[in-house]
């Protein structure tokens, strides 16, 4: 499976879920966790924080890929996630 317009316009509202969880609402429920518990922002609060929002990770798509587990929604995940991190984490 590749990205294709069609695909994403088809899966848009789960692929918006999926990426508004994976590099929004868990970087900052991490950061909420890292904070309550060191109560600063150290380096390596910063660097777990900056990790967790990170996209999905192409293995995982290609593997969902192959294992037919709904092939267009990994594609998108992978593909947007890729996009949509350029200017979130930079």
């Amino acid at each position: 499976s590749q990205f294709e317009s069609g695909e994403f316009r088809r899966h848009l509202r789960l692929t918006l879920l999926g990426l508004s969880y994976k590099m929004l609402l868990a970087p900052g429920l991490v950061y909420l966790i890292f904070y309550s518990l060191n109560k600063q922002n150290d380096f390596s609060s910063r660097i777990t924080v900056f990790e967790s929002a990170m996209p999905p990770m192409i293995t995982a798509g290609i593997l969902a890929i192959q294992n037919n587990l709904n092939p267009g929604l990994a594609a998108n995940l992978v593909a947007t996630g890729i996009i949509f991190s350029i200017p979130i984490l930079y």
